[in-house]
């Protein structure tokens, strides 16, 4: 019975060591040739069968692949797939396939391809408008996108800028466009045909801004309803990027006055004239200096010159468990 129970187990040794002897143990760490940062959910296979694993939060993976095995595939969306020889610890680069990288459009509630939107939209970077002076981003969007007007009402440099889309859509509704930031539209110029100087947009710093499209025929604003009949302008602000946190500053310094004035008669010059008109109307002189020979410029009284700065700090930053983008601004005005 001794005999058969040791032989029994010698044989169970020995398929044990059988079957650890057909698999073979792979590690390795995925990362991104763009910014070194590791791929999460990186998809391994081994090449000709279905046996696989994907990359965890580390951008690592370990698989069990047959002994016989050469070769594993690696491939990630947007990253061109390769085929690397299988070793027990692996450090894979992958690069991205510009091939496979179609833009993205923000249409609606969802997205599009690009090379699909048949409809009128216009995207502008926050990197071109951050760096510019200007008492809000709307006046920036002057110049910037076919079709787009934006109208300065006054000198005032706090007066908010009026901006008109492809001209007026609607009669009685007001003439300004549906502004969405982060998918929440937000309520701003004149609505439903009484002028209000609610001006939304200027809680919103340039600087935060990380782009915005403009929507602007029937096609692109459907699906916002009648709101949109003037247009919408799509805001997307800043989040924090991977890695350590970053602290920003922004700041500058702008002004603002009148390009040219016209000439006007100073008070001794205007005296003469009118005596003129009173001599020439048959009557006696009538109008005279006083005393002090008081001679007033208006223009100093009614024109100065419109000052405005800006300063604003944020600190951004994000790690696979969390991430952030906290600012703060402040804009004085003077005009």
């Amino acid at each position: 019975m001794e005999k058969k129970l040791t032989h029994l187990l010698l044989c169970l040794i020995v398929s044990i060591g059988l079957v650890n002897a057909q698999t073979v143990a792979v590690r390795g760490v995925i990362t991104s040739a763009e910014d070194g940062d590791v791929v999460i959910g990186a998809s391994i296979l081994v090449k000709g069968t279905s046996t696989g694993t994907v990359t965890d939060l580390d951008g690592a993976f370990t698989l069990n692949v047959p002994a016989d095995a050469r070769t594993l595939v690696i491939s990630y969306i947007g990253m061109a797939t390769q085929e690397v020889a299988i070793a027990p610890n692996l450090r894979i680069v992958l690069h991205p396939d510009a091939q496979n990288l179609d833009e993205i459009v923000v249409v609606g509630y969802g997205t599009q391809r690009k090379r699909d939107v048949t409809s009128s939209i216009s995207q502008v970077k926050g990197e071109d408008i951050s760096s510019k002076a200007s008492p809000s981003f709307m006046q920036q969007m002057a110049g910037r996108a076919s079709g787009v007007q934006v109208i300065s009402p006054s000198g005032d440099v706090t007066a908010p800028p009026r901006v008109v889309i492809r001209g007026v859509g609607t009669v009685s509704s007001g003439n300004t466009p549906l502004y969405v930031i982060n998918g929440v539209p937000v309520t701003s110029g004149n609505v439903a045909g009484s002028y209000s100087n609610n001006n939304a947009m200027a809680d919103i710093n340039p600087a935060d801004i990380e782009s915005f499209e403009i929507l602007k025929d029937g096609a692109a604003t459907a699906i916002y309803g009648s709101r949109a009949a003037n247009g919408v302008v799509l805001i997307t602000t800043k989040t924090g990027k991977q890695g350590s946190t970053k602290v920003t500053y922004d700041g500058w310094v702008g002004f603002s006055s009148s390009a040219k004035l016209y000439d006007l008669l100073d008070a001794q010059q205007f005296v003469t004239i009118a005596n003129e008109k009173y001599t020439n109307s048959g009557a006696n002189p009538q109008a005279f200096m006083d005393d002090k020979g008081t001679n007033t410029k208006w223009y100093d009284h009614t024109f100065r010159t419109g000052v405005q700065h800006s300063h604003s700090v944020s600190i951004s930053g994000a790690s696979p468990q969390t991430q952030y983008f906290l600012s703060a601004d402040i804009q004085i005005k003077k005009g």
